[in-house]
């Protein structure tokens, strides 16, 4: 018994084999460091955002949250961590136009698309400036302490240059009138979406991010490119007397109205099938005629809104229209 109790204690780990932190270890400070680069992992919604970037080509990469569902099945997270990404000024929130839902755009495209919008502003500047429309009514407006009154202005609220003048002088005129009216969507880009995260914003709140120490000098012409841009988008009433709008990613909605159609395209190949159900394999490798998207980019959203219910079977995955259809 003694022999076999020796033979048992020399495997045993003894003191000169225990590990001690030595912090002037080469391979100590290796192995700390990995444990450090952990916390730099992605979590599963920046993994999510990332996934459906990808699949969406489009600029602005417009993500519902619906798509985000799909991913990410621990909504109370999903939405803690989407709201971290704001803070941190890498995504935005915006609502759809025709519901309560939101959708999500990156910081980055947001910018890219105003400069889109500036570009496309400046190319109707100058239509209107060297054709101008005849007996165009342009509405006044008035601001006081961040207040704005008086409806936009019909078409663009520009005013024809005099032809009387020489080239030269009109061209002068052409250039300050350009700056003057696009400026805006440079100020918008540096200033107010970095900086401000919601759905909705005052006049105020919004002329006093754009221009800190002359917000009180602005007027509705000043901001009323933002609208033609749908940048900021219809007026949601006055509260308190000073006038609100909703935010808008300009361009979006283009892409908001493909995945609409199709969405609604995969629904309507579903309810022709007998059973009001279709393989999984089948609906991915489907071309849709009215989207450019693939169709594993709508059925992540169909999936993610409760749109389909999806079940297993022995010959498959299957996608069928929820039984309250």
């Amino acid at each position: 018994m003694l022999m076999q109790y020796r033979k048992f204690s020399s495997v045993l780990p003894t003191k000169k084999d225990e590990v001690v932190y030595d912090p002037d270890s080469v391979q100590d400070d290796i192995l700390f460091t990995d444990l450090e680069d952990i916390e730099d992992f992605p979590n599963d919604t920046q993994t999510a955002l990332q996934i459906i970037r990808q699949q969406n080509k489009q600029r602005p990469c417009v993500i519902l949250k619906t798509h985000l569902y799909y991913l990410v099945k621990d909504k109370t997270a999903l939405e803690r961590e989407l709201m971290e990404q704001q803070y941190e000024g890498i995504i935005r929130e915006y609502q759809l136009p025709d519901s309560s839902d939101s959708y999500y755009v990156f910081v980055e495209d947001v910018i890219e698309a105003l400069s889109i919008a500036k570009e496309q502003y400046l190319t109707k500047i100058e239509q209107n400036l060297e054709n101008p429309p005849e007996d165009q009514p342009i509405a006044k407006s008035s601001m006081h302490c961040g207040t704005l009154t008086g409806p936009p202005a019909i078409g663009y609220g520009l005013r024809a240059l005099p032809f009387n003048k020489s080239l030269s002088e009109r061209e002068k005129e052409l250039l300050k009138e350009k700056e003057k009216k696009t400026v805006v969507f440079d100020d918008f880009a540096a200033n107010f979406v970095p900086n401000y995260i919601g759905l909705t914003v005052s006049s105020e709140a919004m002329l006093k991010l754009m221009y800190p120490h002359t917000w009180l000098d602005k007027s509705y012409d000043d901001i009323r490119p933002l609208i033609h841009a749908r940048a900021i988008t219809v007026s949601i009433g006055a509260k308190n007397g000073v006038q609100g709008f909703q935010l808008a990613c300009p361009g979006a909605e283009i892409v908001l109205a493909q995945i609409k159609r199709g969405r609604t395209e995969i629904i309507r190949t579903i309810k022709r099938t007998r059973y009001k159900e279709e393989y999984l394999a089948v609906l991915e490798n489907k071309k849709l005629k009215n989207s450019s998207f693939p169709s594993s980019f709508h059925l992540k959203d169909l999936l993610g809104g409760d749109y389909v219910e999806q079940f297993e079977t022995p010959t498959g995955t299957v996608i069928a229209l929820p039984s309250h259809r």
